[in-house]
């Protein structure tokens, strides 16, 4: 006989009491908040999809809605980040993966509205919690 839980039995133990109405709550507060922050915000999987963002980062970087960002890589925006600056960034990203910790730099970003700008990054590196599709 396996060790291993049954799905449905894995699922109760990752979100403990929380029907979906609860944990689709808790989602939509989270949005709620991370769109409030002016600064922009975006979290990608291992793999550089970007996984979510705030309202920032959509309207003021890319210039586009966050479900035209999400499930997108950087070679995939090639409209809003040119080829050159996506290389920079995909090589960062995989110094981060490499070396996890908190990574902070200085960037040139274009910008929505065309314009290149510099940002400071703080790109920390923690382990993305399985989100639980509610489809």
């Amino acid at each position: 006989m396996s060790d291993k839980l049954p799905y449905e039995e894995l699922e109760k133990t990752l979100v403990p009491n929380m029907d979906d109405k609860a944990l689709q709550n808790s989602l939509s507060l989270l949005e709620t908040l991370i769109d409030t922050i002016p600064n922009p915000v975006f979290y990608k999987d291992k793999q550089g999809v970007y996984q979510g963002c705030n309202e920032a980062f959509a309207n003021q970087i890319i210039g586009v809605t966050k479900e035209k960002i999400i499930g997108c890589s950087l070679f995939d925006l090639t409209d809003a980040i040119p080829s050159d600056l996506a290389e920079i960034y995909h090589q960062k990203d995989l110094e981060l993966i490499e070396n996890p910790g908190t990574q902070f730099y200085e960037a040139t970003v274009q910008c929505a509205d065309g314009f290149k700008r510099n940002f400071f990054l703080t790109k920390p590196h923690t382990p993305m919690p399985r989100v639980l599709s509610l489809e």
